[in-house]
């Protein structure tokens, strides 16, 4: 960030991990072949058939702090469209707007806000607080307007990873950096560990799924999922 997140492209790890739905099928049998119901929209797809308790997540990249500028588009042909957004499980904004109705779910509508997000790397989670919608991809705008072409881009570049995962009692952590702080987090926000100078990290939790934060020596800050099993 900044660049563009396409819905479609949401984590791997499966329901309760990567997303949230309702149910185990791909109502719109696009694209992938889990759970998540894709659609064709204009010339991609679009995430759809959108329940209010439902949500995807997506590993980003934000370059610096600062304040960005959001623009979704989303079609809802019932209902208006109500969409939160979260940063390693703490909400940032939301987008809201009025669907074109009428049972019309191909004419997709711009959302405007604004999010204040930290430097590196994080867990973004999209959640759907109306029904019905559809959703297409979010752009996020540094202060200049700058819009990088796509946030995928920086993927190749992220170099730290926990193994294994899921994990029992320990996982480690491989990394160019040296690691100067970890902390594992659950789901309300947390602090269940914290470790100093380790790449070996042991643990004794329930099972669940976790944010770990790692903090390099270099003041890198990186976050990962953690699924304990």
């Amino acid at each position: 960030i900044p660049g563009t997140v396409e819905a479609e492209n949401y984590d791997k790890g499966g329901n309760g991990f990567g997303y949230k739905d309702s149910d185990s099928k791909n109502e719109g049998g696009e694209y992938r072949e889990d759970g998540v119901d894709i659609v064709k929209a204009n010339d991609g797809y679009a995430v759809g058939y959108t329940t209010s308790s439902e949500w995807l997540t997506y590993t980003v990249k934000v370059d610096k702090a600062g304040t960005y500028d959001v623009e979704a588009y989303a079609a809802n042909g019932n209902t208006d469209i109500e969409i939160d957004l979260l940063i390693d499980d703490k909400k940032v904004g939301s987008l809201s707007g009025a669907g074109a109705g009428n049972e019309d779910w191909d004419t997709y509508v711009k959302l405007e806000g604004s999010v204040t997000l930290p430097a590196g790397e994080h867990i973004l989670k999209v959640a759907f607080a109306s029904d019905y919608n559809n959703l297409d991809y979010i752009k996020f705008y540094d202060e200049e307007g700058n819009l990088s072409t796509s946030v995928a881009e920086t993927f190749k570049e992220q170099g730290v990873f926990i193994t294994p995962n899921p994990a029992k009692e320990h996982f480690v952590i491989t990394s160019e950096e040296n690691v100067a702080s970890v902390e594992i987090v659950n789901i309300t926000g947390q602090v269940v560990s914290r470790t100093a100078d380790e790449k070996v990290i042991n643990f004794s939790l329930p099972a669940g799924t976790y944010i770990v934060k790692i903090i390099t020596e270099d003041g890198n800050s990186y976050v990962k999922r953690l699924c304990v099993k």
